[in-house]
């Protein structure tokens, strides 16, 4: 299976359909193995909230779209950086050092994997010559 969202909505789904045998397939109710099943079926839906919730699409306003196609790949790259920029008048930016960003990533891997997937479609939509999506 290739995305693990539908995997856990069949464990859930497969988690539901086994409660009527936990309560009338033996003699006396299941109590322990309905019990786990419900901590499984609990835990999925936390993971399938957390990965919808992932998923949802990213609203930027106009000052970070702006900010968002002007990025710089030298973060993943490691090389210095390819452009300059000069501002005429009073500017807003925002700016982190790479080893700040890196230990960060180290220490939050969703943030880290959703900034390379973040990364890789922009790089994707630069690199075909499309406009980069927002």
């Amino acid at each position: 299976m290739r995305d693990i969202l539908w995997l856990r909505l069949l464990s859930i789904l497969a988690g539901i359909a086994l409660v009527p045998y936990f309560l009338y397939g033996e003699a006396q109710v299941l109590w322990v193995p309905m019990a786990w099943n419900g901590v499984f079926t609990l835990i999925n839906l936390v993971q399938v909230y957390r990965l919808l919730t992932e998923r949802r699409p990213v609203r930027l306003t106009e000052f970070e779209r702006r900010l968002h196609e002007s990025g710089e790949m030298s973060f993943l790259t490691g090389e210095p950086t390819s452009a300059s920029a000069w501002a005429d008048g009073i500017t807003v930016y925002a700016a982190w050092p790479c080893s700040a960003l890196r230990d960060f990533f180290a220490t939050s891997p969703e943030v880290h994997s959703g900034m390379q997937l973040i990364l890789g479609h922009d790089l994707a939509h630069k690199l075909r010559g499309g406009p980069a999506e927002n």
